[in-house]
């Protein structure tokens, strides 16, 4: 039997050559007859590049496994604290306020900011204004105006607040320890996902001083602050933050201050206030876990942010975390287009998860918000009893930004073609934003890309190798897709029509076997009563 290479030799020898009129002329080795499909704009790399390419945009991170080192000290933590059976209340209990606070929204239409500044026929002309005296007043009160869609995010912000309050609960040691027990390795797993693609799209990025912010007046709110250790421990898994790293960790709570402290003891530099009280002191990195959810009102949670912005040094980071629910991407929402209506193109842009600094288009549906998953092994049932003991795995859903306070590649370059490295390429990419669909010989992929759409792409199996039928087969929600686009439709995932629905439902009726009752006209069926009512009435 032949090998293919020399069945592929002998074809190519056998076979006159094609002329350069040919309309379907390959070049380079031949494909089996099938040239017609190949793409014209497709050229082959490197193998190097290929796998360089692959890694940046392989940006998920599979399935979990929980530190062993952080296991044994949980356990021991549990065992020296109190009894088992009431840390799994505890927690059970804490569960349940959480999902009351950032469970309970219902995916809508938000209201965008930027259709407020599109819809300004005119620009206003302020130095025209300000010159005269008499209208000083009416330029600041211009300028200090609300537009529609502000104040109904501002509206909508309230009344969620007033509708799923904050629980207020103590963070006794019993507490802190049971909090911790719930929601570390969750999130822990996701600040990893995230600081593992800040490494590699942003390889000069500055990590010497870092500050690790919750807000929130000591114990009167319920607020992650139990997640400061396992943020922490995520960004020195990616990073080496031992070296000669100032690392600052605002903390509310004492009893969780400890926790941390005795789950972080191989780390020397780390420093532990109430406030952020040196208002001359820069950052690097600042990190906003979880904290946003639990301070009402958008007015105070873009006050914050504005306010540690300030804290950045030129070229740093900022990175926003939130619960994989429709209220998080509801505060990130506001909070991205903060950055967008409230800072000059130049100034900043955004690292991840969007491919562009336009509007949201996943905010415009009303029913799917942006968020992703990061699998992982839940924690072991002897320490903390976290849901059922058959499921060993779960999913933490979270809704995140990376801004970076500087200008970026895509104000830098016209299109990944410009782009001088595959860090740089990188932010061209459009975001798989949904799970992706394996229907057979194809695939179906809802993406994010500039500059504002929201759209599906179809990889099929007889596609050239740019399509990247293999690549999409082993695509996870979250990843970016670098190949060519081959075939899309704007509708993104769609929604399920009335046809549809009605199909679905009366599935049981046209099993096969069953006697489904037949539908009577109604003309006929209003002709049948109107004669018996004639003739057998009395």
């Amino acid at each position: 039997m032949l090998k293919t290479s020399s069945l592929v030799e002998s074809a190519s020898h056998s076979q006159p050559a094609l002329t350069s009129a040919h309309p379907f002329q390959c070049t380079g080795r031949a494909h089996f007859g099938f040239c017609f499909d190949r793409i014209p704009a497709y050229k082959p790399s490197k193998e190097d590049q290929h796998h360089e390419l692959d890694d940046v945009s392989k940006t998920s991170i599979k399935t979990l496994p929980f530190p062993e080192d952080v296991k044994d000290k949980l356990f021991e933590l549990v065992k020296t604290t109190t009894r088992k059976k009431d840390i799994d209340n505890i927690g059970a209990y804490i569960s349940k306020r959480l999902a009351a606070r950032a469970c309970a929204e219902l995916p809508r239409i938000l209201p965008s900011v930027l259709l407020d500044r599109e819809s300004e026929s005119q620009p206003f002309d302020e130095q025209k204004y300000s010159s005269n005296p008499k209208f000083r007043e009416f330029v600041n009160l211009y300028k200090n105006r609300f537009g529609s869609n502000e104040q109904a995010q501002i509206e909508l912000s309230e009344a969620e607040d007033a509708r799923h309050k904050n629980a207020q609960i103590s963070f006794s040691p019993q507490i802190a320890v049971a909090y911790t027990a719930h929601t570390y390795f969750g999130h822990y797993a996701v600040l990893l996902r995230i600081f593992s693609e800040i490494k590699k799209r942003v390889p000069d990025a500055k990590t010497g001083k870092w500050l690790f912010y919750n807000a929130g007046p000591g114990s009167a709110i319920v607020y992650v602050v139990g997640t400061l250790q396992s943020v922490f421990r995520a960004a020195n898994t990616i990073w080496d933050l031992n070296s000669s790293t100032d690392v600052l960790i605002v903390e509310g709570s004492e009893n969780l201050s400890k926790v941390c402290q005795h789950l972080t003891p191989e780390i020397k530099n780390i420093r532990y206030q109430y406030e952020v009280y040196e208002s001359t002191e820069l950052f690097d990195v600042v990190v906003l876990p979880y904290c946003m959810t639990n301070i009402g009102g958008t007015q105070s949670r873009s006050l914050l942010v504005k306010n540690l912005w300030n804290r950045l040094n030129i070229g740093g980071m900022m990175v926003i975390v939130e619960p994989g629910t429709p209220t998080g991407f509801r505060i990130i929402h506001s909070l991205r287009e903060m950055f967008i209506s409230q800072l000059k193109k130049g100034n900043f842009h955004f690292v991840a998860p969007c491919p562009h600094e336009g509007i949201c288009p996943m905010a415009l549906t009303g029913r799917d918000w942006c968020h992703f998953s990061q699998r992982i092994f839940k924690i072991p049932h002897y320490i903390y009893k976290k849901g059922a003991k058959s499921k060993a795995i779960e999913d933490e859903k979270f809704s995140y930004i990376v801004v970076r306070k500087s200008s970026g590649p895509r104000d830098t370059f016209d299109d990944e073609n410009h782009a001088k490295t595959t860090a740089e390429k990188s932010y061209f990419w459009p975001r798989i934003v949904l799970p992706p669909l394996k229907l057979g010989r194809r695939v179906l992929i809802d993406v994010c890309s500039a500059p504002h759409n929201f759209k599906r792409l179809i990889v099929p199996k007889n596609s050239p190798e740019s399509g990247g039928y293999k690549h999409a087969r082993d695509a996870i929600w979250g990843d970016l897709w670098r190949f060519t686009q081959r075939e899309e439709k704007p509708i993104a995932r769609g929604y399920t029509s009335d046809n549809v629905k009605e199909y679905l439902l009366n599935k049981e009726e046209r099993e096969v076997g069953r006697k489904t009752p037949k539908k009577v006209n109604e003309k006929l069926e209003k002709q049948i009563e109107e004669e018996m009512i004639r003739n057998y009435s009395s």
